[in-house]
């Protein structure tokens, strides 16, 4: 009754049987805090009179009452400057609607020129170490050393957070399309080996630094539905591919722009790449590229030098297997096997089919299962694919040139 009595004298325009008093009220006789997120609605003035007056009524019926007010009271009812600062987010989230913490926000989202319709403010504090790293530690420490350290957490800070540039990011955003690759010397990715650039230039390089302009992003991450070697010509169709767009600063090109962009990359490196489709996709269809590099059938042209003089006879017999399937096994290649771990592999070759062309030579066109490497089924890899073109024709075999010609894959989704 003391506690209401003090209640209905106080000049905060509420009455003792108002929702909110009674949540309190219900809440601290039940011993579990104010858990109503609804109390803490209220206008800050309210909430300092209100826990004010709760302290107060505490401290006057206990024994030990010498009529002073609690210490907490001016504490909590001075002004906001001279309150102590919190503990736990240096008065950063009492302050987060306050121009000293959002100016300089506004300011960078402005400088970058993020083209955005929605956007979320995060706020966080440092992380350090890992909560599992931090209970680890505790539970090796004795009590006493860690009472020695102090109080924990401080019982007071001396200094409010520090403004510190906000950091703007995007969610990634996806474009997809095709690729034709026209050079001999044009590596997929790039091809740097101890700082020497081994290829021109890559395939990655001829799109991606000019969807890097035209969706203003920090950086971006290629991926194509399997490999050719940068001596190897991909033609046909093309080579599906996506680039990961990272922190795009203009996220919503339309297809026109997209059309735009394709136009230029293909006038600009007419000579070693184009491209084909170029559209945006979703985060759901990436997964198509990667069933594509294992999974699809690929068909290749090889021009190929043989030990023998090409014969009718040499024709007909790699002939027989064109509407035949046959399986060869392949242990990694030794031009790989500081990159690929050593083991054997078994692969499908479902046709093959070969035309002469004068003396030694001849073209070889296949069609194998992803991941064939038919340079090696054509040279044998001194003996590590069996069976491979030398041991059908009882000769030596090796490979002069060689083409991609098909991706089995249907991209980008419809």
């Amino acid at each position: 009754m003391l506690r209401k009595r003090y209640w209905e004298n106080d000049h905060v325009r509420i009455s003792d049987e108002t929702d909110i008093w009674k949540r309190i009220r219900y809440s601290e006789e039940s011993n579990e805090g104010v858990r109503d997120h609804k109390c803490y609605a209220t206008s800050e003035e309210v909430l300092l009179k209100l826990l004010n007056r709760i302290r107060l009524n505490e401290d006057m019926v206990s024994s030990d009452y010498q009529g002073e007010e609690h210490p907490s009271i001016n504490i909590l009812l001075c002004k906001t400057r001279e309150k102590p600062i919190c503990i736990a987010c240096f008065d950063l989230l009492y302050q987060a609607d306050t121009i000293e913490c959002l100016w300089p926000i506004i300011e960078g989202f402005n400088s970058h020129n993020f083209q955005v319709k929605t956007f979320n403010l995060s706020v966080s504090l440092p992380s350090g170490h890992s909560r599992q790293n931090i209970i680890a530690a505790l539970e090796k420490a004795p009590d006493s050393d860690f009472i020695s350290i102090g109080n924990c957490p401080p019982l007071e800070v001396k200094e409010r957070w520090k403004n510190h540039p906000p950091i703007l990011e995007h969610s990634a955003i996806y474009v997809g399309g095709n690729y034709i690759k026209l050079s001999r010397n044009v590596s997929q990715s790039p091809w740097i080996i101890n700082g020497e650039r081994l290829a021109e230039t890559s395939v990655s390089e001829c799109i991606g630094e000019i969807l890097r302009e035209k969706f203003k992003c920090d950086d971006y991450n290629f991926v194509a539905a399997g490999r050719e070697d940068s001596n190897v010509r991909m033609l046909g169709n093309g080579r599906p591919f996506y680039f990961e767009i990272m922190n795009p600063r203009r996220p919503f090109l339309s297809q026109q722009e997209l059309d735009v962009a394709q136009q230029e990359i293909n006038d600009t490196k007419k000579d070693l790449i184009q491209i084909n489709q170029l559209t945006m996709i979703t985060e759901k269809d990436l997964s198509i590229i990667k069933e594509g590099e294992e999974t699809k059938r690929k068909t290749y042209s090889a021009l190929v030098w043989i030990s023998k003089i090409v014969t009718p006879d040499i024709i007909d017999k790699l002939n027989q297997y064109q509407d035949k399937v046959f399986t060869i096994e392949q242990q990694t290649p030794i031009r790989v096997l500081q990159r690929r771990a050593q083991m054997v592999r078994s692969k499908i070759i479902y046709s093959m089919k070969a035309e002469p062309l004068e003396n030694h030579f001849l073209t070889l066109q296949l069609r194998t299962e992803a991941g064939t490497y038919i340079k090696e089924f054509i040279h044998g890899d001194l003996g590590r694919t069996k069976p491979n073109l030398g041991d059908l024709l009882d000769c030596y075999a090796d490979i002069m040139a060689l083409d991609v010609l098909e991706v089995d894959l249907e991209w980008p989704p419809k």
